[in-house]
């Protein structure tokens, strides 16, 4: 079926358009507000993305240093204990030797 050729001119038909034209434009504002606040959104969510991998890096940097701190720790006391223990064994062998008959 072809188009009709005539146009139809009443008065609601152009009332109508300016309405639905009026939408439209409506339509494409909230369109363009919506994109901006989606492009802010979308930035923000990036930078708060950075910042927790950001403090994840610090805190695995951290709980590194904790772990030698703690090596270095348990080397210390070991250490301790090994010469609090020669000396020990030194002295009652010194008492020993000087104190025997």
């Amino acid at each position: 079926m072809s188009p009709p050729l005539d146009f139809i001119t009443r008065a609601e038909f152009g009332e109508r358009m300016r309405t639905v034209d009026a939408d439209l434009k409506t339509v494409q504002r909230d369109l363009i507000l919506l994109s901006a606040q989606h492009s802010e959104t979308r930035q923000m969510l990036s930078e708060i993305l950075s910042e927790v991998k950001r403090t994840a890096e610090v805190a695995s940097q951290n709980t590194q240093e904790t772990r030698n701190l703690r090596s270095i720790r348990s080397m210390l006391i070991a250490g301790g204990s090994g010469i609090g223990g020669g000396v020990a064994v030194g002295l009652f062998s010194l008492c020993q030797h000087y104190l025997s008959p």
